[in-house]
């Protein structure tokens, strides 16, 4: 184990790792900077164009290549956000989530308060290497370009939309 710090075109990383004898990888104390772009292919929805700033501040994760993660305690953020569903992008703002792990290597990710053009609420449960499960709600006054993206979503209480689905789990 020890200290990292990697600056390179495409991510930023400084923090604490170690390595266990059985593979798992132990971080603390770490921040990663990457653009949002570089994850939309790891995404479950074909078509998906992401744009801005991720940055990930981790107090502690711990990473097995079998078991997945667990002890995962970080905040995550979304700066300048854009995205785009097969149609223009649109910009959304800043976005933040903390995840925190739950039994049975799951993961919780908690939308938090941000500055934004959506009230959303909601969560994600991650089930490591089976399925993400997804429980979120929007209000119905989102700015014109945003209207059509959300009438598929199921009118729920509140004047919100929700959106309520498993999708698989992609690696």
């Amino acid at each position: 184990g020890g200290s990292m710090l990697l600056n390179d075109a495409r991510v930023s990383a400084e923090g604490n790792w170690r390595m266990g004898f059985d593979q798992t990888l132990y971080l603390s104390g770490a921040s990663i900077k990457l653009t949002a772009a570089q994850l939309a292919p790891y995404l479950p929805m074909r078509g998906v164009v992401l744009e801005g700033d991720i940055r990930a501040d981790i107090e502690s994760l711990e990473f097995h290549p079998e078991q997945g993660p667990a002890d995962v305690e970080a905040t995550l953020y979304w700066l300048k956000g854009a995205a785009s569903i097969s149609g223009p992008v649109i910009k959304l703002g800043n976005f933040t989530l903390k995840a925190q792990s739950q039994d049975d290597h799951q993961i919780e990710v908690a939308l938090q308060k941000s500055q934004n053009l959506l009230d959303a609420q909601g969560k994600a449960i991650v089930t490591w290497n089976k399925d993400i499960t997804l429980d979120i709600s929007v209000t119905e006054q989102v700015p014109e370009e945003l209207k059509s993206t959300i009438a598929f979503l199921k009118p729920g209480e509140n004047g919100r939309r929700q959106l309520q689905m498993t999708v698989p789990f992609k690696r």
